[in-house]
């Protein structure tokens, strides 16, 4: 989830001069390849399933054979799991800043039940003026809308199934909930749905929308709803916290835009220009969203680590080679605790937005409001969710303290880890602690009760302070008293095992219990004591 309480701004960082307009590639920038490794290879599109696999192998069966290997190549063709392929293309209008898209959605049904139609959460309709639940709070408004209200939104324009006409209905509980008549869908059949659409982009510092700076695309497209105890889980947006949930699938995007940008996005990718446009593909695997941030401004540098590249798009950041090494360095830090990190690059892009940072499956956004000092702790922040939220997926709706927590005290594990950052595991605890304690007396005071349970849905949180303290704080506080109590061997077994058990999937509590069992750690009442909010702190 975002980073928060970072921002404090009093002016609009506007009308800054440009520091490289780029143009199609960037050209890299002190370039580092400290942490070793070979550079990844990049910019072949991948359109998802086994097909890859299977003519990978068909390359090299005449040497597998004299090796008996063959059965093997082909026995692994058949296991890899069928996924669900979203192809989008999208046209930006510099002009009225929107997008032309059409989205087509190659669904296999995975849920071992017959589906009566198909479902799609529409989150970027929260930004539309009627919305009823809205993405910014009334007490962040002016910072986030600098140049007054703006809105947004989607038009679907039409719907097909398999190629014909189909109904669909836009409604839900504020119209960001897409139904779509599909007919049945038998388990593990395959329905090919087209949603054509048109996405109005508000000016705001947000997940969604344009700024003086950047063009920032997160949650901006229609995105399968999720199929649970039988029927499809609408994801109502709350102003704080992350109201989404979703699963992994295969993507294959393909965005189209002045040539003048230059595009930070989820995954390896291909641009070329014609016309004047610059026209990009990209392709990602196993990924749970898929999200871009696209500026006129950005320079790029990189470095690769672990044989993945490690990418850093920004415009105004002073120091941006500090930035690009606690991006690598803390990707090393969580691959050599937890386990390989699941994607081929990492893409860090500074944006204009009003929190410290957002994650996305293989990119981070990076505010460029955030302080030089603190902007170390918010990248290893965002990047500690490539493990637990990208990888290892929640429904952050109803439990978002597991992965926000998890990559709250992650951050510490990388300042362990890495010393010179000159910030102290046990300061960070202390910092917690105190907040949290504040919290509680002055929530005593003001409601007459204490209810410190964390697992509890975002619409449960009275406030964002009531969110921060009870998630992240106590969050941090949780997992460093069970590091003490079980030791450091079974601490780190035990995450590597749930991030082992777990990657692209999604998690629940009781599968975080089994890793901790299965560890030899055990501890789960004393992590069920934070949940529940009975544990003195």
């Amino acid at each position: 989830m975002k980073t928060f309480g970072l921002l404090k701004r009093k002016n609009s960082p506007r009308h800054i001069a440009k520091k490289n307009a780029l143009t199609d590639v960037a050209p890299q920038k002190n370039k580092r390849d400290t942490l070793g490794g070979v550079r990844a290879l990049g910019g072949v599109r991948a359109l998802g399933g086994v097909r890859e696999l299977c003519f990978a192998a068909s390359t090299v069966i005449a040497f597998l054979a004299c090796m008996g290997g063959v059965a093997a190549i082909f026995s692994a063709c058949r296991t890899v799991p069928p996924r669900t392929l979203y192809d989008i293309s999208a046209v930006y209008e510099e002009e009225s800043h929107a997008l032309t898209c059409q989205m087509t959605v190659h669904y296999y049904n995975a849920t071992g039940q017959t589906l009566p139609c198909l479902a799609f959460n529409v989150p970027a309709n929260a930004y539309r003026k009627d919305a009823k639940y809205v993405p910014v709070s009334p007490q962040k408004r002016p910072a986030a809308y600098l140049n007054g209200e703006s809105y947004g939104g989607v038009e679907i324009t039409a719907c097909t199934v398999q190629g014909r006409d189909a109904n669909f209905v836009l409604a839900g509980q504020d119209g960001t909930f897409l139904t779509v008549e599909t007919g049945t869908i038998a388990p593990k059949k395959r329905k090919q749905v087209t949603v054509q659409f048109r996405l109005s982009l508000a000016n705001v510092w947000h997940r969604l929308g344009y700024t003086d700076q950047t063009v920032n695309l997160g949650n901006w497209f229609p995105i399968l709803a999720v199929w649970e105890k039988g029927g499809f889980r609408e994801c109502v947006y709350e102003s704080l916290g992350d109201p989404f949930y979703s699963e992994v699938a295969d993507f294959s995007v393909r965005l189209t835009l002045p040539e003048k940008y230059v595009v930070a996005a989820s995954g390896r990718g291909e641009t070329r220009r014609e016309n004047g446009l610059l026209c990009c593909d990209f392709s990602l695997k196993n990924a749970r969203d898929f999200a871009m941030a696209f500026s006129s401004e950005y320079s790029l540098i990189s470095q690769t680590v672990n044989g993945v590249e490690v990418r850093y798009y920004y415009a105004k950041d002073e120091f941006p080679e500090k930035t690009l090494a606690a991006a690598a360095e803390s990707l090393a830090c969580y691959s050599a605790r937890f386990g390989a990190y699941a994607y081929p690059t990492l893409s860090v892009a500074e944006v204009g937005f009003i929190e410290g940072g957002m994650e996305y499956p293989a990119l981070v956004f990076l505010s460029s409001a955030v302080k030089a000092e603190e902007r170390a702790r918010v990248t290893a922040h965002e990047v500690a969710h490539q493990w637990w939220y990208a990888a290892v997926g929640v429904d952050q709706t109803e439990r978002g303290w597991l992965d926000e927590s998890l990559a709250e005290y992650s951050t510490a594990v990388f300042f362990e880890d890495y010393p010179l950052y000159g910030v102290d595991r046990r300061d960070m605890y202390n910092a917690a602690h105190t907040a949290y304690r504040l919290y509680c007396d002055v929530y005593g005071q003001l409601t007459g009760k204490r209810n410190m349970a964390m697992l509890r849905p975002l619409s449960d949180f009275l406030s964002e302070y009531e969110y921060v303290n009870l998630v992240y704080n106590k969050g941090f506080l949780l997992w460093e008293t069970y590091r003490v109590s079980v030791g450091d061997k079974r601490f780190f077994r035990a995450l590597s095992n749930f991030y082992a058990d777990n990657r692209f999937g999604v998690v629940t509590e009781e599968d975080l219990f089994h890793s901790l069992r299965k560890s030899g750690a055990g501890g789960c009442g004393l992590v069920q004591s934070f949940l529940d909010g009975s544990a003195v702190v």
